[in-house]
Formats: C-alpha cells, sequence, structure tokens
C-alpha cells in the first residue's frame, strides 16, 4: 500500500509541473536605460524613465512583462517609481531613500496577493531601513502606494541590503549589514508581514569602516558573498531554513590602503566562481578578479585568484555593481567619473555594460568582454538592478519544506490565469486568490493521495473564501479552465 501511495503522489507531482516565473527578464537602471531579456539568446537595450547613480529595483510579472520599476531621485532624497508607461505610481510623492546607495531598492511580492509588492530602500544620511506597500500593479494599471516611509531599522547600516527565499519556498529573508562592526540584521517577510525572528542579529566576518560595496547570494541561496573597500572579501555558508550565517571565509586582505577599495561582486550560476571587482576613485587602478571557491578552503580559495582585467590609473573610471542575468551571464556597470553626465558625455565606457560570458569557465575561458554590452544609446552609472532570484523554491528534504509547494518557486504560474491557495498548510479554511476574473467554467478540483477526486468547487470570484470538508492529510489540487489544467500543486491539511 505504501508503494502504491508513493507511485501515486509522484505521477501526480510530476503532472504538476509549470513553468518557470520570469519577473528578472526586464531591468531598468542608470541614465534612462534598461534591458529586456525575454530573448535569452539576444538581449534588447530598452528605454527608462530612471536617473540612478546606484542601485535601482524592477519587477515583471510571471509572463515577463514589466510591472514597474524604482530609483533614487536626481541629487535629491527619495525614490521615484514607475508603472510599465513610465508614468510615476500613485501616492509615490515623497518616499525615503536615496540616489546613492550601493544596492539601492528591493521589491519582493506578497506571498499572499498577486497584484501587491515590498518596496525596501535605505536612506542615504543615515542608512536607515524603511519598506513601502505598493498594490494594484497589473499590465492595464498605474499601482498606487498604499503604506509608506515604514522604518524598520535605525541603526547606522553600510550601503549594503539583500533577499533570499526562504527554505520553506515561500517567505524570504533580508539581510543588511551595520557600519563599524560585523553585525548582520536579519528579518523575515510571512504572509503575516515583514517580521523581526528572536535571534536577527549575527555577529560573524570582517568589520566594515566603509558604508560602499555589494552583497551577494549566490543563485541557490546558501552562499554569501561581501565586499568592502579596504580589503574586505567575505564569503559566507547561509542556511535558508535558520538564516544563520556560518563558515566564514577571509578571502580579503584587510587593509587600510584604498587601493582594495571593493565594490561589486557576484557569483557564477553554479557558485564555483566568484568575481570581485575594485573602483579606488581617480589616480588610482581598477582591478577585476575570479576566485575558485569549490575547495572550500581559504588558502586554495585566494591561491586561486585569477586577474581578469585592469584599467590604468588615467581611465577615469569607475566599475560598479554586478548582477547575474537571466541568461546566467554577469552584467558589470561603470560610470565615468562625472555625476551628472553633461549632455555632451557620450562614451564605449558608459554606454555599454562589460559582460562575463561564461562566469562558470575558469580564466580566460570565462570570456570577459568590458563594454561590450550596447545600452542603445543610453547611459550607464554605478548601479543595476537589486535583482533576487524570485524562482528559487524551497530546499526539497529539508524540515523547512512543509508547506507543500514543489520547487518552482512560491506560485505556479501559467499564461491563462495565477493561482495561489493560502494558508498552506490550512486547518480547513482556505483563499484561492487568482491574478484576474475567472473564466465562467473554472474550478477547483482536489484529490487525496490515491488520484481520487474528493472536491470539486466552481470559481466565480478574484478572491474565493471556504473550509475544506477532509480529514487531515495531503492532498493536490488542479485549477481548471474548461477542463484544461492551467496550474496544480499540493495541499496540506492539518489537524
Amino acid at each position: 500500500m505504501l508503494i502504491r501511495l508513493f507511485i501515486i503522489g509522484n505521477l501526480l507531482l510530476i503532472s504538476f509541473s509549470v513553468r518557470g516565473q520570469l519577473q528578472d527578464r526586464v531591468w531598468c537602471f542608470g541614465d534612462s536605460a534598461g534591458i529586456d531579456f525575454n530573448n535569452l539568446t539576444v538581449p534588447t537595450p530598452i528605454i527608462s524613465s530612471l536617473r540612478a547613480l546606484e542601485g535601482s529595483a524592477s519587477i515583471a510579472d510571471s509572463n515577463g512583462n514589466l510591472l514597474f520599476y524604482g530609483g533614487g531621485v536626481l541629487f535629491g532624497p527619495g525614490i521615484n517609481t514607475f508603472d510599465n508607461q513610465h508614468v510615476k505610481l500613485l501616492n509615490s510623492d515623497n518616499v525615503i531613500g536615496s540616489y546613492s546607495t550601493t544596492m539601492g531598492p528591493l521589491i519582493i511580492p506578497f506571498s499572499n496577493s498577486v497584484q501587491k509588492y515590498y518596496l525596501f530602500t535605505m536612506e542615504s544620511s543615515s542608512n536607515n531601513l524603511y519598506y513601502h506597500v505598493i498594490d494594484s500593479v497589473t499590465q492595464n494599471t498605474t499601482g498606487k502606494i498604499i503604506s509608506k516611509n515604514n522604518l524598520l531599522l535605525s541603526n547606522q547600516l553600510t550601503e549594503k541590503m539583500n533577499v533570499v527565499r526562504h527554505a520553506n519556498g515561500r517567505d524570504w529573508w533580508l539581510l543588511v549589514h551595520e557600519y563599524n562592526n560585523n553585525k548582520f540584521y536579519k528579518y523575515l517577510i510571512t504572509p503575516n508581514g515583514v517580521e523581526v525572528p528572536s535571534s536577527n542579529i549575527e555577529s560573524i566576518g570582517s568589520i566594515h569602516i566603509s558604508v560602499f560595496g555589494e552583497m551577494e547570494f549566490s543563485k541557490d541561496g546558501s552562499k554569501l558573498l561581501v565586499v568592502a573597500p579596504f580589503g574586505v572579501i567575505n564569503l559566507f555558508d547561509f542556511d535558508r531554513c535558520t538564516g544563520e550565517l556560518s563558515n566564514f571565509k577571509d578571502i580579503g586582505e584587510n587593509i587600510s590602503s584604498f587601493d582594495y577599495a571593493y565594490w561589486g561582486c557576484s557569483f557564477s550560476s553554479s557558485r564555483k566562481y566568484i568575481y570581485v571587482s575594485t573602483s579606488p576613485g581617480i589616480g588610482q587602478n581598477k582591478y577585476l578578479y575570479q576566485y575558485d571557491i569549490s575547495s572550500d578552503v581559504t588558502s586554495t580559495i585566494k591561491g586561486s585568484r585569477q586577474l581578469i582585467w585592469s584599467a590604468p590609473d588615467t581611465l577615469d573610471i569607475l566599475p560598479g555593481q554586478h548582477q547575474l542575468g537571466p541568461d546566467n551571464k554577469i552584467y558589470i556597470a561603470t560610470m565615468e567619473n562625472a555625476f551628472p553626465y553633461p549632455d555632451s558625455l557620450y562614451s564605449v565606457y558608459n554606454q555599454n555594460l562589460s559582460v562575463i560570458n561564461s562566469p562558470d569557465s575558469l580564466f580566460p575561458a570565462c570570456d570577459f568582454q568590458p563594454f561590450s554590452f550596447y545600452l542603445g544609446g543610453k547611459r550607464t552609472y554605478a548601479g543595476l538592478p537589486n535583482m533576487p532570484n524570485y524562482n528559487l523554491g524551497p530546499i526539497d528534504g529539508s524540515v523547512c519544506d512543509s508547506l507543500g509547494i514543489d520547487n518552482v518557486g512560491i506560485t505556479e504560474r501559467k499564461n491563462e490565469n495565477t493561482t495561489i491557495i493560502y494558508p498552506n498548510p490550512t486547518k480547513g479554511a482556505i483563499t484561492i486568490s487568482l491574478s484576474k476574473a475567472p473564466h465562467k467554467e473554472s474550478a477547483l478540483i482536489i484529490y487525496n493521495v490515491l488520484g481520487e477526486q474528493v472536491e470539486h468547487i466552481p470559481i466565480r470570484e478574484i478572491n474565493t473564501q471556504l473550509t475544506l470538508q477532509q480529514p487531515a492529510g495531503v492532498y493536490f489540487y488542479h485549477f481548471k479552465i474548461k477542463q484544461e489544467v492551467v496550474s496544480s500543486g499540493k495541499l496540506i491539511i492539518s489537524d
């Protein structure tokens, strides 16, 4: 009987596979620049309304269509946010943020709504941490900021801010780093809101005596890379269940010279290699390095360093942020040392991104091509979008893999409609939330582990609340439109 249940359950799960999300397919950044990655073979430059010195953020829908984006207000406090028609979001005035933070804003979808998003920002004068809530964002409507300037942390922070999916496949970990010490602050984003875990402060790694520098998670979320001026290159393991950092590797020089002003960093998609670059300023050389971290031995990692590229002190440019693209290439921004750019300043350096075309290969096969991705006449500054891995799912088989989410990310999407069922696990009461009004022949079909249909629920509203009359156990569902399955998943009913 157990074998029969196992086979049937797995056959059902196989039928529930759906294609991944495309929320990272459109980037907006720099001086009116952007990239559309929906054709991964030939990404296309696009136009945005930003003038962002450093970090920005953008997000697309599950089909890769731009929803909204944001970045710092030029020479002023605050963040500008725009919809996919480049119109400012409603109630978007006086949103606290900065044009001069390394990692800029972050966008995270609500796990229990398909039209709500969190926007996290930092304030440049103190680097306090804030969050804002954006609602009613669709392809056809301009969204509205319904809650803004919610202070999350008032400590003096560095300009590092990033997120990674929790091992349950639904929630998110948000990490920031305090200035002049080695403290990380951690927050958990759940259906209940932005929560402060009982152990949200962890002291580990180097002391950061500069606010600059990037902080990036590996694509699978198991590693964290942190760089900063004065020779700081820190590598950690990250536990997506507990949020704990461990296995600290001090790879940098940790010296007082600004020659080692590390600013940008990135992982290859397999996390075998890391890349770090310096941005020391006027009159100093600039460097890009590759490290092989597969040995997990500090001395071996240090000894693997390869110089990928250098620029002489006479070249007045500043290498900036790295970002792993949907095509698994690493893109690197570079700005000329002028801000804002005068109308006459157009050059190979500010009209192109540099690209590591094969980052999972040892130098020189990694194929670094400086200033090779043309931005269609638009210009880049030092920043790229702060783009988390929206496609990262649960860690299968871990103690945190308890929500019945298949390993394709938090929601399962297909062109026709988006379906979210919550809470999951549930004691019986559930809400079925759709991204748009359902077809008149829409229904949710629920099966037990034997593959027997136990519920057939017609769906007539965008949000349907009901109570399932089934005993505790594991169930599977199909959301159907005219008998065609458009999304599927696993549902757990608890005692």
